[in-house]
């Protein structure tokens, strides 16, 4: 099982614990500039994904993986990333990036 996890700088952020891996992270790119990074993860069970908001004060929530997009594989989700991030003629690129940039 798969599911769709979204960071965005300054904002908010979801971290991957024990039982949720990275397959795949990709750069939301508006106009050129990184806005959002997904992360394709595998999900082993279900369980509690940590995100913070970052704005001040920084507050943890635990949020059921549930409410989270599911997929059964990696395509399923590559697909449902694709349709998410893809605008009319606006200036948007999805780019796949390497797993050192997770957390930079």
């Amino acid at each position: 099982m798969y599911i769709l996890l979204a960071s965005k700088v300054g904002q908010y952020r979801t971290e991957l614990s024990e039982g949720l891996v990275a397959a795949e992270i990709y750069h939301y790119l508006f106009n050129g500039s990184v806005c959002i990074q997904f992360v394709i993860a595998q999900l082993a069970e279900p369980m509690k994904i940590r995100v913070v908001d970052e704005g001040p004060p920084e507050t943890v929530n635990h949020v059921p993986s549930k409410f989270f997009p599911r997929f059964e594989d990696l395509a399923q989700a590559r697909q449902a990333l694709t349709e998410l991030t893809v605008f009319s003629q606006l200036d948007t690129h999805l780019v796949k990036v390497s797993p050192s940039s997770l957390n930079g």
